[in-house]
């Protein structure tokens, strides 16, 4: 019986280890650890890491605004190049 709690309590410290590299509640994988044991081992080492996922998921969104404003500049440029183009006159105009 007590090997029993101590091995429920070390699997539960073991996915709290775990759950804290990869950006997961402690306390939550704690309690998971301890009532699921070895199940619980195998399910936290198979999760994504979260910090990465944030880390990408902020790396997408700079470069979508950086694309955004890129775009905004190049129709700009176009709407000055259309502006000039349609002061020019043709060369049916006759001047």
């Amino acid at each position: 019986m007590m090997t029993a709690i101590l091995m429920s309590i070390l699997s539960g410290f073991l996915c709290t280890l775990i759950a804290a590299g990869k950006g997961r509640s402690i306390l939550v994988w704690f309690v998971i650890g301890f009532f699921f044991s070895l199940f619980a081992l195998v399910i936290i080492i198979c999760l994504p890491d979260l910090h990465a996922e944030n880390a990408a998921r902020t790396a997408r969104q700079m470069e979508v605004s950086d694309l955004r404003e890129l775009l905004k500049q190049e129709r700009m440029k176009n709407e000055e190049l259309q502006r000039l183009v349609a002061q020019q006159p043709d060369a049916h105009d006759g001047k």
